[in-house]
C-alpha cells in the first residue's frame, strides 16, 4: 500500500492504521475517506470524532451512509489496497490545513477539512447533507489550540465525559467478556478435577496452570485499565480494556506465546499483556504512578483469593488423591509471586519503572527509555547467571512463600508435574 509520508497525531495514526488493516482483511481494492471516517466513529478517542459529536449531527446516520459508500468499493484480486484518488487529495488538503494553522502534526480534524474541500467525494456530499460545513470544522480547529492531539484533549475529555456521565460501576461489571467467564469456569473445573482425582493427570495440571496464568494476566491489566479510567482516561472503556478479555490485552507473541514458552521451560512468571493509557488525560503525577502500581496490586488481590482457596481446602487434609492438586496449586502461587517481583523491577517498560517514571527528571528518563528494547535480554542475563541480584531475588521469593505458608519444595514438585512431557 502507498504510505503516508506525513507526521500524524497519535489518535489519527491509530485510526489510519486500523483502517488499513480492515481494508486489507476485507480484500478491498481501495482505501477511501469513508473507511477512515467509519474507523474515526468507532475509535472515538480522536479530535475528528469530537468535532462531529460537538456539531450535533446524527452519528448513526453518518455511520449508515459511510457503510453504504464502502459497500461500493471493488474487491482486490491481489495485493494490498491502494489510495483512491479522493483519498490522496483529502490527505494533501489535510497537510495544507495543518500547515496553515501552524500545527506540527496532522490530526483527524484536519482530515475532515480535507474531505470538505474535495467536492467530488461522496463523503463530502454525505457530510454536507448532515449539515457539516467546511467553515464549522475549521472554526472548531482554530478554537481547540495550537498543538493537535494535546491541546484538543480537553474537548475530547469533555465529550467522553458526556457519554460516560451516566455510566455506573455496575455497567462496567456488565461489560466483562464471556471469554473471561469461560476461562474462569474452565480453570475451576480443572481445579475440582485435580482436587477430587477425577482427572488428576499431568496434562490437566498443565492446562490448569496455563489457563489460570492467562486469567491472572487479564486481572493484572484490568487493574491498570480500571484505575486509568477512574483517574480520567475514559477512552479506556471504548478500547475494551474493562472487559477482562485477554485478547484485548495481548500484544501478539510477547503477551501470550513467549511467556507461556518461558513457563513451559520451567522458568518464571514473565509479565505479559499491555494496556495503552492516554496519560495526557491523567494530569496528576501521583495518579499516573498509581496506574502503574494498580496492576501488581490487583494481581496481589488475586494471590489473596488463591490463598483463601488454599487455606480452605487444606483444612480437608492432604491425601493421596489430592496430592497432585496441592503441588500444582503451590506452583501456580509461586508463579504469581515471581511475576509480581519481576514486574516491580525499575526497568522500562515494567511496572516498577512506571511507578517511578512520573517523578524522575528528564535526563534519567531518556537514559532509562533507551533500555526498553533490551528488557528481556537484561532479565535473561540476570536470571541465567550467578550474581548478587539473582541471589537476592530468589531469597525474597523464598521469604515471601514462607510468609504465605507455601512450601517451596511442594512448588517444585508442581513444576515437575506441570512439565508433563519430561515425565518418564
Amino acid at each position: 500500500m502507498q504510505e503516508i509520508t506525513l507526521e500524524l497525531s497519535k489518535g489519527f495514526y491509530d485510526v489510519y492504521s486500523m483502517s488499513k488493516i480492515t481494508a486489507a482483511q476485507n480484500k478491498l481494492k481501495f482505501l477511501t475517506p469513508a473507511q477512515i471516517l467509519l474507523e474515526m466513529i468507532n475509535y472515538k478517542s480522536c479530535i475528528g470524532y469530537v468535532i462531529l459529536f460537538s456539531l450535533g449531527i446524527s452519528i448513526e446516520e453518518l455511520k449508515a451512509g459511510l457503510e453504504d459508500i464502502i459497500q461500493e468499493i471493488p474487491l482486490s484480486e491481489d495485493g494490498p489496497p491502494i489510495y483512491s484518488d479522493g483519498m490522496s487529495k483529502a490527505l494533501d488538503v489535510s497537510l495544507e490545513t495543518a500547515v496553515s494553522l501552524g500545527e506540527t502534526k496532522v490530526d483527524s480534524g484536519h482530515f475532515l477539512v480535507g474531505i470538505l474541500r474535495t467536492l467530488e467525494l461522496k463523503e463530502y456530499s454525505l457530510l454536507r447533507k448532515l449539515g457539516v460545513s467546511y467553515s464549522d470544522v475549521l472554526n472548531k480547529l482554530r478554537n481547540k489550540g495550537t498543538i493537535p492531539g494535546i491541546s484538543g484533549q480537553n474537548e475530547l475529555q469533555q465529550t467522553l465525559e458526556i457519554e460516560h456521565e451516566k455510566m455506573r460501576f455496575s455497567e462496567v461489571i456488565k461489560s466483562i467478556s464471556p471469554v473471561f467467564y469461560l476461562l474462569f469456569v474452565t480453570a475451576v473445573a480443572l481445579g475440582v478435577g485435580l482436587f477430587t482425582g477425577f482427572f488428576a493427570t499431568s496434562f490437566a495440571a498443565f492446562l490448569f496452570v496455563i489457563i489460570s496464568w492467562i486469567i491472572s494476566v487479564s486481572i493484572h491489566e484490568y487493574g491498570h485499565a480500571l484505575v486509568a479510567y477512574l483517574f480520567g482516561d475514559l477512552s479506556i472503556f471504548n478500547k475494551g480494556y474493562l472487559t477482562l478479555n485477554p485478547l484485548k490485552y495481548t500484544n501478539g507473541v510477547t503477551s501470550i506465546i513467549f511467556p507461556i514458552i518461558i513457563l513451559a521451560m520451567g522458568g518464571i512468571g514473565l509479565p505479559g499483556g499491555a494496556v495503552y493509557v492516554n496519560y495526557s488525560l491523567i494530569k496528576s503525577k501521583r495518579a499516573r504512578s498509581l496506574v502503574a502500581f494498580s496492576g501488581p496490586a490487583m494481581q496481589s488481590l488475586f494471590i489473596v483469593f488463591l490463598l483463601i482457596i488454599y487455606n480452605f481446602l487444606i483444612s480437608r487434609g492432604l491425601t493421596e488423591t489430592n496430592q497432585l492438586f496441592w503441588s500444582v496449586f503451590s506452583f501456580l502461587l509461586f508463579l504469581q509471586v515471581t511475576s509480581i517481583f519481576l514486574n516491580l523491577l525499575p526497568i522500562p517498560p515494567l511496572d516498577g519503572f512506571g511507578i517511578l517514571m512520573p517523578f524522575l527528571p528528564a535526563p534519567i528518563l531518556r537514559m532509562m527509555n533507551g533500555l526498553r528494547g533490551f528488557t528481556i535480554m537484561i532479565i535473561f542475563i540476570v536470571f541465567m547467571t550467578n550474581n548478587p541480584v539473582q541471589m537476592f531475588f530468589w531469597r525474597m521469593i523464598g521469604l515471601s512463600l514462607y510468609f504465605l505458608g507455601i512450601d517451596p519444595d511442594i512448588a517444585i514438585e508442581g513444576l515437575n508435574v506441570f512439565q508433563f512431557w519430561r515425565s518418564d
